[in-house]
Formats: structure tokens, C-alpha cells, sequence
């Protein structure tokens, strides 16, 4: 599960929007999923193609 957030229970005091990721072991076998999501959305969003590809060779190298 992904959270965005502006304040996480009081942790994020200087109002800079924060993200959580949470790994749930029941719903996924591993937890690159969970980071293959967030690249996914990064790249759908036309964030740094550079940046989500060096994040992908990372998630590729441990994934079987």
C-alpha cells in the first residue's frame, strides 16, 4: 500500500509532503512489488527516465 501524506502522525512537522510504503506479506510474495509500483507510477507520471531506470535495474537484479 502507498500513502501520500502531509503529515504522518505528527512526523512530518515541516509540512513537506511525505510517502509511505507498506509491504503486506499476505497480498504480495515479494516486497519489489511494492517498489515496482512506485516506479511504475514515477514513470507514468513523467518523472526522471533516468532515475526510474536505474531504480528498475535495481528491482530486476532482485526479483526472480
Amino acid at each position: 500500500m502507498i500513502d501520500l501524506q502531509n503529515y504522518a502522525n505528527g512526523s512530518n512537522e515541516d509540512g513537506v509532503p511525505s510517502v509511505t510504503i507498506r509491504f503486506d506479506e499476505e497480498k504480495h510474495a515479494s516486497e519489489w512489488i511494492s517498489v515496482q509500483y512506485v516506479v511504475d507510477f514515477l514513470s507514468a507520471s513523467g518523472f526522471s527516465a533516468a532515475t526510474t531506470a536505474a531504480i528498475q535495474s535495481v528491482i530486476d537484479a532482485n526479483t526472480p
